[in-house]
Parts: C-alpha cells; structure tokens; sequence
C-alpha cells in the first residue's frame, strides 16, 4: 500500500506486502478516525493502519473471514466495517 498526495507526488510505502502473505484486494480509508482499511485474499482478513503509523508499525487484525474478502468498506458514523 503506498501512499501520496493528490496529484500524485510525494509517493511512499504505507504498508508493505511482505508484512505477511496474500493480495490486498481491497481498500477504505475512514478520514473521521484517521484509519486505512484493507482486506487481504490469501489471510482471509481484515486489516487497518493508523493513518499517520510509520512503516514498521504492525496492522491490526480487525477480522478473520470466512471465505477471501475481495472489497473493504467503512461506516465511520455507525462504527461498522463491511467486507
């Protein structure tokens, strides 16, 4: 996951995909609680990442699923994340 300004510069890691193993499918960001949300194929979860977190800072594992999450969503207002 790589992150960058709006037109595009300034690019750079967020999170990297040797941090465990699979595809990142999908991805959300939640701007109220400064979160990035991404579901990940081949572990069968989801995960977020503060927004402002350094590189080696580990994800958090928000749910184990029971079959490969393909998309992520979020509901900040509600509290709900949808896969």
């Amino acid at each position: 996951v790589v992150r960058a300004n709006l037109d595009g510069s300034g690019a750079e890691l967020f999170q990297s995909t040797t941090t465990g193993s699979g595809t990142y499918a999908g991805i959300a960001v939640d701007a109220v609680n400064r979160y990035v949300y991404w579901s990940n194929e081949g572990q069968s979860a989801i995960f977020r990442k503060a927004i402002g977190a350094a590189l080696g800072a580990a994800p958090e594992t928000v749910a184990n699923t029971a079959s490969p999450p393909v998309s992520v969503a979020v509901d900040p207002a509600d509290g709900n994340v949808y896969w």
